[in-house]
Parts: structure tokens; C-alpha cells; sequence
């Protein structure tokens, strides 16, 4: 395989929703690791609501992006 196949795999619809939904499912995985062996500490509002905002804002940013590339 040579990198403009490659390039060309990896810049397609699909493959870029496959990429984006692992990395979402990658990050709440991790995510719920970390409650789980208490290195996250749920009773901090403030930073469950940055990370939110902060996922929020990154998917928005996707969505947006996959609409102009339609």
C-alpha cells in the first residue's frame, strides 16, 4: 500500500466516522476507568462541566466539518 492509497482510505467519509466514533468510545472508556479506580473524582462540578463543554465543542466542530466536506 502506498501512502497516496492510504491518504485517500483515511480522508473518506467513512473511514472518518469510524475514526471519530472510536476515539468518542476510546475517550468514555478511559473515562469511566478512571472513576472506576477513583483517580476521577466525580464530586469536582467544575471540571465534569469544562469536559462537557469541552466534548461538546469538539463534536460540534465535527459535525460542522463533515457538513462542508458534503
Amino acid at each position: 500500500m502506498n501512502w497516496a492509497l492510504a491518504a485517500k482510505i483515511l480522508t473518506s467519509p467513512k473511514a472518518k466516522a469510524f475514526l471519530g466514533s472510536s476515539a468518542r468510545h476510546a475517550l468514555t472508556v478511559g473515562a469511566g476507568w478512571l472513576a472506576a479506580h477513583d483517580l476521577l473524582d466525580p464530586s469536582k462540578k467544575e471540571t465534569w462541566v469544562a469536559a462537557a463543554l469541552l466534548l461538546l465543542g469538539w463534536g460540534w466542530g465535527l459535525i460542522e466539518k463533515a457538513a462542508r466536506e458534503a
